[in-house]
């Protein structure tokens, strides 16, 4: 399951269709700069479906899996995403 979670952080795993669906209902609310929070996030990797789409949001996720929460924060970081959020 780990290896699932970091593949999902690194964008190396085929994008979820709920992701993809997600973010098209999001989109049409969303302006430059909004914070979205992300709730239970695993590992962070929704943060992709924005990114694909040049949403440029404030993404903030949380989780309670620490393995996860610390699999995204190792790995986003070289994604431009900081690693508290």
């Amino acid at each position: 399951m780990r290896d699932l979670y970091r593949l999902r952080a690194r964008d190396e795993a085929t994008e979820m269709d709920c992701a993809a669906q997600a973010i098209a209902i999001l989109a049409d609310y969303l302006s430059d700069g909004d914070s979205v929070l992300d709730v239970g996030a695993g590992s962070g990797w929704l943060f992709h479906s924005f990114r694909r789409r040049q949403l440029d949001v404030d993404y903030w996720a949380i989780d309670s899996t620490e393995p996860f929460v610390r699999i995204g924060q190792e790995e986003l970081v070289h994604y431009g995403l900081m690693p508290n959020r």
